[in-house]
């Protein structure tokens, strides 16, 4: 639950860096700055929804 949790603030994180990118001009810092942390939310985004889904057992 606290990984899902999780994700679901790092994905409205992502969608905020998105929200910026939108109105910053193309090859300035500020917009590789966005660009990066728009990368490193996704990525963790999707760590947590992989960590959130339920172990599968190999027996």
């Amino acid at each position: 639950m606290i990984a899902m949790c999780a994700a679901h603030q790092l994905a409205q994180l992502e969608a905020l860096f998105d929200a910026v990118r939108s109105h910053l001009a193309e090859g300035t810092y500020e917009r590789a700055l966005v660009d990066m942390g728009q990368s490193v939310a996704s990525r963790y985004s999707a760590e947590m929804r992989r960590t959130a889904q339920p172990e599968v057992c190999h027996d």
